[in-house]
């Protein structure tokens, strides 16, 4: 049996060894085993193997050649997690770096780098080379991993600084064009304001052709990421979704009719509900019998009844005399009987319970 000094004393070295044939496995199957070993090696000696991965973090950083986040998906556990955050709040890492291991981590656990992309991004925002890209990277996380996109923070620095945004949106376009997360963490109204942006920034006059053969280029990713906010406005199908597609015509002075006519139907199709069979066959059994669904279904039917009811009153009702007369008081006026008559009308509440029974 190996004792615990054995494991602690060539962890590192196993550690070094089989993340390097991580690196080279291409088939599935491998890279489980390689995974399940580092995984078994943390159990026997955890302090040891995350020394090992915070040494590989710092050397892969200064040759250039950082694999490190693209095979930590299956190896992160807190502990390792915690301390390459404390490596990378240390400065010990490389901005582009550090970034591609906090979105890592972030995937894993976003509380985890939720303090340290506070202090990254600042205000006013800065245009000191390291300071600036640290702002870059916290927009770039908060946007793709903060529950409410961090928006509160990033857009007033889009809004700041429009190079900063442009730099930022950038770098999640291609992201974006296949997952359509950002859209899913913000309102209606936080949406129709990106759109704005994402619009006067990169207008569809300066799109790319897509006809034939064609590379995917970064302004085809930038098109479709504009175009995929709009659509998830759209199918919002709200009432919110609808009020912030008029404000986008109003302020683009463009014909959004299209997006507005499936706006509402989505609408429609989503608060819709179905008749129950009792509720058919009442209507089926009382012409006078009406379904209504909502506050202005309501309304229609009240005018409905009210114009009835002025017909009645005016015209006569089915042969009958008009029945105006029956919401008027009658006053002899003057002594004589040929004297006329004076007429007023019957209170409030005689009114209502006479169209109430009508």
């Amino acid at each position: 049996m190996v004792s615990n000094y054995s494991w602690q004393k060539w962890a590192p070295s196993l550690t070094y060894y089989i993340y390097r044939s991580l690196l080279a496995a291409n088939e599935k199957s491998i890279r489980e085993q390689k995974e399940y070993a580092i995984r078994l090696l943390q159990t026997y000696a955890l302090e040891e193997v995350t020394e090992a991965f915070l040494w590989i973090a710092e050397y892969e950083d200064k040759e250039d050649h950082f694999f490190l986040a693209s095979r930590l998906e299956n190896l992160l556990d807190r502990h390792l997690a915690s301390a390459l955050m404390r490596s990378i709040s240390a400065d010990k890492l490389s901005i582009p770096n550090a970034t591609k291991l906090l979105l890592e981590i972030a995937h894993y656990d976003y509380s985890l780098v939720e303090p340290l992309l506070e202090e990254w991004l600042i205000f006013p925002v800065p245009t000191e080379t390291q300071a600036r890209a640290k702002a870059i990277s916290a927009c770039q996380i908060l946007l793709q991993y903060a529950p409410n996109a961090g928006w509160s923070s990033v857009w007033p620095a889009f809004q700041q600084d429009s190079e900063l945004g442009n730099q930022v949106i950038r770098l999640i376009a291609r992201a974006e064009r296949f997952s359509s997360s950002i859209g899913s963490r913000l309102t209606e109204t936080e949406l129709a304001d990106f759109y704005l942006l994402l619009r006067e920034q990169y207008p569809p006059e300066n799109d790319p052709a897509r006809e034939g053969t064609y590379f995917v280029t970064i302004e085809h990713d930038l098109a479709s990421f504009r175009e995929s906010t709009l659509r998830q406005l759209v199918e919002r199908g709200t009432e919110q979704s609808v009020q912030q597609l008029c404000r986008i015509q109003d302020a683009l002075e463009l014909d959004f009719s299209f997006y507005l006519h499936q706006a509402e139907l989505i609408m429609r199709q989503q608060t819709w509900q179905p008749l129950s069979s009792e509720g058919l066959r009442e209507l089926f059994q009382d012409q006078q019998t009406r379904w209504v669904q909502d506050e202005m279904q309501l309304l229609d039917v009240i005018e409905e009844v009210l114009d009835e009811l002025n017909q009645e009153l005016q015209q006569g009702y089915q042969g009958s005399l008009p029945a105006a007369i029956d919401l008027l008081n009658e006053y002899p006026h003057g002594k004589l009987k040929a004297d006329s008559v004076k007429y007023t009308p019957k209170d409030e509440e005689r009114l209502s319970d006479y169209v109430r029974v009508s």
